[in-house]
């Protein structure tokens, strides 16, 4: 059972990376038809600073039972707000440099989803069948934002059309949508019938089982 709490802090982070995405796929769409100032354009590469945590903290509110949130966390975020203050002398023109930046945020994101699929994959097994919906469901979000942070790549590169990012990132959208649709109970957020107990997880676990 994944508590009320616990779901909710794990929502917050979900919803930081939802909107981090939207921002960074809606810049590139206006900016195949309108001309947008390299500042500007500067602060929506910063979002990509902040999908990478977003997701790893997202998995593992979600998955670890983690209760309270880790000031440390915060931490992970400090790349993004650099970013955007700096956002002013940062090229973005083209040049060896601005492409060499762009791809350093990409690897960011791309270490961020590739160790959070991992450790994952490295979890125990040992859950009842509705968490292995989340642990399902967890693995489906890393691997396609895997998938759209190497198609980013493959466009910097020059090797896809400029827009595909954005179509693919819609097609992750629809997919993890249907998925969300046919699991609503992934985001719902259970009422916690002994919210002020003592009893830990591992111990209940325990007396469960016995």
């Amino acid at each position: 059972l994944i508590m009320r709490n616990q779901r909710v802090k794990a929502n917050v982070f979900l919803a930081v990376y939802l909107l981090a995405c939207a921002l960074r796929i809606g810049k590139s769409l206006f900016f195949n038809y309108f001309p947008i100032d390299p500042r500007i354009r500067n602060v929506f590469l910063a979002m990509l600073l902040a999908i990478g945590p977003s997701l790893w903290f997202y998995v593992r509110y979600l998955y670890r039972r983690q209760q309270s949130v880790n000031k440390q966390i915060y931490w992970h975020y400090l790349p993004s707000f650099c970013f955007i203050i700096f956002s002013p002398i940062i090229p973005n023109n083209q040049s060896t440099l601005s492409v060499t930046i762009a791809g350093g945020l990409l690897t960011h994101l791309l270490i961020y989803s590739i160790y959070a699929l991992f450790w994952l994959l490295r979890q125990a097994n040992n859950y009842d069948s509705a968490f292995l919906s989340v642990r399902k469901w967890l693995i489906y979000a890393n691997s396609v934002t895997i998938v759209m942070t190497l198609s980013y790549i493959g466009m910097l590169l020059g090797l896809i059309p400029y827009l595909s990012g954005a179509f693919l990132f819609s097609g992750m959208v629809l997919f993890l949508s249907a998925w969300a649709l046919n699991n609503p109970s992934l985001f719902k957020a259970e009422t916690e019938k002994y919210a002020n107990s003592n009893l830990g997880y591992e111990q209940a676990k325990t007396y469960i089982n016995k």
